[in-house]
């Protein structure tokens, strides 16, 4: 910042002219931003000082952006100007914004209030501490903070008329400003990404959020005041295909653009690797910088080697490493309840190094990818159980879409091949397949070659001669016949591309028309093995998808794949604390075991349906311990089987069943497998909703737990730690099985020092040993035994809350000697 004590009144007037013509200069001869540059920020001054009354602006996050958008150019605007040579461009003198000055109604909005009032509170601390301000414009500067609107909120400065709107003024994009309107509104991230306390890792924003802001955008147009003289500008950052700023340059052509990355872009769509471009802003984020930020993204954000071969726009496939910026691939989309083929635009392309796995599926195809990487699992939009993508594991099925290489032809084939399409040419057409109409009668020599032509190719096909019924048109002519090609938008595809026709584009409509059904197989996963470390890409494409070795996948990042925000994520992975050998569990721990049969509850599921059965350790320092669990689609005679294995191997006190119709059915079968002897005699529980309580409100019990890392699993339990880092309340995508039947354990579980269980030949009470807190609760129970009415006020014997004989029959609780 400059001393302006030490100028003389002309070089400060000659500063302050300067000012009031130039944001840049504002910026740093007054604010003190010393770190910013003309070639970038110079630029985003000018576009902001420029006519134009819709502004979009969208930087790279840490760009400097919201210091100059929504901190220095609100008080630039509103300074005083009054001589032609104040104002920052010709004839701006005679726009009524500019005119306004200190009587300028500023509103600020961001996506939570918070955030907008910082911002004011920045500007607030330039009008009170900033000494080149006070000396340059002292007339703004209010003349008692104390005795005027001086609030985050809301805050004004010294001006000439009065109205219900201060100089500057926030908001959320969750609040209303009611009977309030603003010459200039500022919209600063009404979408920007969260950090994850823990891990550091940028969240994606929902679409939620992102369907929010934009429906806040289209409403801010109601709190302007009256006038053309009024303006919008919208500051953000890019995040998915379809965020606030897609919006805003999609549907609202009136907008003038600013758009920069961390590299120049249009070197970006030349060469491809940003490694290759040109900083933007090298003086504080060179290449080097970059790299490293790009490294610390870590490698779950990129999928598949070098060779992975990608299906591009014109149906040819290239590696994944040499498609670039603006390729069209073929991705998919879903419309009217249906996904279709569609081409997409390839938005950005990356790469690094990771460690690869090679699977190989069911068809024999054997592909490789990092292990994070998400396939589609064609799952449509009414499958709320199930994600539409998911990564690859074993059993799992991956979706074939076609074959991405069709063979080259040569020889004899090439030349029959080019031949069919100069038939297609003149006598042919493609509506859902392709036809070749030909006269069996008078050009029999030309017939048969087609057929030939075509057999010697490998195409499948049908020949139809059908004479015609209108007996009008009984003439030598009147008959069709025509070949017609069988299999697919797959054969349609090898055609266009081996026949090379010039009519290409008949076809290429007609694939893209029927492809509705564009999944030919599901192929099961058989085989993962460990890889190579080996440099692979990544592509962000218009879609959200492609598709790579034949098979539909998502795209290369998470961010783009299953959006989540901090405020819906409820757990984090850091808080799962690891251990791998069953000597390393406590020894005071005690052991329950729970069995969850929720989807039983769906008819068409009953015979063979998903169930849990998980063994859970509890040791005197309140930790649970997860021991082992068993998760499939098991009949009734499976789940006791597996009940009957736990109870064996682990010795839990007591089986905990959710206590629903089928629930109850497969204890009356417990019963009798148990006097039949075909199981060992098992302490089995039902176990009851609280009234109300849904499956979210149970799973929710577990987060204080898991926050202070009393949650151990091993890391073999991949299905838990998929679950336990995916879980998004009320989702419905997200599988919580698992997560639901480890909240039962809540209900029956009881921490603290092991039970020494006596001989089950008694059913004594007094060879029970309890804990230190059981001695507490017993104490407790004593006393209320003493009470001579219940908690009703009614005489009789209340039940004991607390403890639990595990030898006692009772309705919901039963025991076998």
């Amino acid at each position: 910042m400059l001393d302006l004590v030490r100028m003389s009144e002309k070089q400060q007037s000659v500063l302050r002219k300067q000012c009031l013509r130039d944001l840049f200069s504002y910026c740093v001869g007054v604010l003190g931003y010393d770190d910013i540059t003309e070639s970038l920020h110079g630029k985003l001054c000018s576009f902001l000082a420029k006519p134009g009354d819709r502004k979009q602006v969208t930087l790279p996050r840490s760009y400097v952006k919201t210091w100059i958008c929504s901190i220095a150019y609100p008080q630039w605007v509103t300074l005083p100007r009054e001589q032609e040579d104040e104002f920052p461009y010709h004839k701006a003198w005679e726009d009524r914004f500019w005119q306004l000055g200190p009587n300028m109604r500023v509103l600020v909005a961001s996506y939570v209030i918070s955030n907008a009032e910082k911002m004011i509170g920045l500007i607030r601390k330039t009008y009170e501490n900033n000494p080149a301000l006070q000396i340059l414009f002292p007339e703004v500067i209010p003349i008692n903070f104390n005795k005027t609107r001086w609030s985050n909120e809301s805050a004004c400065i010294s001006r000439s008329e009065n109205f219900t709107e201060s100089t500057f003024e926030s908001a959320g994009i969750g609040g209303a400003s009611i009977s309030r309107h603003y010459d200039l509104i500022i919209e600063d991230d009404l979408v920007y990404a969260k950090k994850d306390d823990l891990s550091g890792k940028e969240l994606q924003p929902g679409q939620e959020d992102m369907d929010k802001a934009i429906g806040w955008h289209k409403l801010s147009h109601s709190l302007l005041v009256p006038g053309k003289h009024t303006r919008i500008y919208n500051i953000g950052t890019r995040w998915a295909k379809h965020d606030l700023v897609d919006y805003i340059w999609t549907n609202e052509p009136s907008y003038d653009i600013f758009h920069r990355g961390c590299v120049d872009l249009k070197e970006l769509e030349e060469k491809g690797d940003w490694r290759d471009c040109k900083p933007e802003w090298k003086e504080a984020y060179d290449t080097i910088q970059l790299q490293k930020i790009y490294d610390a993204q870590g490698s779950w954000m990129f999928c598949t080697p070098a060779e992975a071969p990608v299906l591009m726009g014109d149906w040819t496939s290239k590696p994944i490493s040499q498609v670039r910026v603006g390729d069209e691939v073929i991705g998919f989309e879903m419309r009217e309840g249906t996904r279709w083929l569609i081409k997409s635009k390839v938005r950005a392309t990356s790469s690094t190094l990771a460690p690869l796995v090679k699977t190989t599926l069911g068809s024999g195809n054997i592909i490789r990818h990092t292990i994070e990487h998400k396939w589609f699992t064609g799952r449509g939009e009414t499958d709320t159980n199930h994600p539409p993508y998911a990564r690859a594991k074993l059993g799992s099925k991956l979706m074939f879409v076609m074959e991405p290489n069709v063979p080259v032809l040569q020889g004899e084939n090439l030349e029959l091949a080019h031949w069919l399409g100069g038939m297609f040419d003149g006598e042919g057409s493609c509506t859902n397949s392709i036809f070749l109409h030909q006269s069996i009668r008078e050009n029999k020599d030309v017939c048969d070659k087609i057929e030939y032509s075509l057999n010697k190719l490998g195409f499948q096909w049908t020949f139809n001669y059908k004479e015609r019924e209108d007996k009008r048109l009984s003439t030598k002519e009147s008959y069709t016949s025509y070949y017609w090609l069988k299999g697919g938008i797959r054969e349609r595809r090898r055609f266009m591309l081996q026949c090379n026709p010039v009519r290409a584009n008949i076809i290429n409509d007609s694939i893209f028309k029927h492809s509705s059904v564009f999944i030919e197989r599901k192929d099961e996963v058989v085989l993962m093995e460990a890889d190579e470390v080996e440099p692979v890409y990544a592509l962000e494409t218009e879609t959200g998808n492609y598709i790579v070795y034949g098979y539909a996948s998502s795209n290369s990042t998470q961010y783009l794949t299953i959006p989540i925000s901090p405020e819906e994520c409820l757990f984090k992975k850091e808080w799962l604390q690891l251990y791998t050998a069953d000597n390393e569990l406590p020894k005071t721990c005690r052991y329950f075991t729970t069995v969850d049969l929720s989807e039983w509850s769906t008819p068409t599921r009953k015979s063979d349906c998903d169930a849990v059965i998980l063994t859970c350790g509890w040791d005197d320092k309140h930790n649970c311990w997860i021991v082992h669990y068993d998760k499939g689609r098991f009949d009734p005679s499976k789940v006791i089987k597996l009940m009957a294995m736990h109870w064996d191997k682990f010795h839990p006190e007591a089986i905990g069943i959710e206590s629903v119709y089928y629930q109850k059915a497969i204890a009356h079968f417990a019963r009798e497998y148990m006097f039949e002897g075909k199981v060992p005699m098992m302490s089995i529980r039902q176990l009851v909703p609280e009234s109300g309580a849904s499956k979210e409100i149970r799973i929710r019990a577990i987060e204080p737990l898991a926050s202070n890392l009393g949650l151990h699993c091993k890391p073999t339990h991949k299905d838990l730690i998929y679950e336990f880092g995916d879980y998004v309340p009320n989702s419905r995508v997200c599988r919580k099985d698992l997560l639901d039947t480890l909240a039962y354990q809540f209900q029956i579980a009881r921490p603290g020092a092991a039970v020494v269980s006596p001989e089950r030949t008694s059913v004594s009470n007094e060879l029970m040993t309890t804990t230190n807190m059981d001695t507490v609760l017993d104490k407790i129970w004593k006393k209320e035994k003493e009470k001579t009415v219940d908690v009703f006020n009614n005489p009789g014997v209340v039940d004991d809350p607390f403890t639990y004989d595990k030898y006692a029959i009772r309705q919901d609780d039963f025991y076998f000697q």
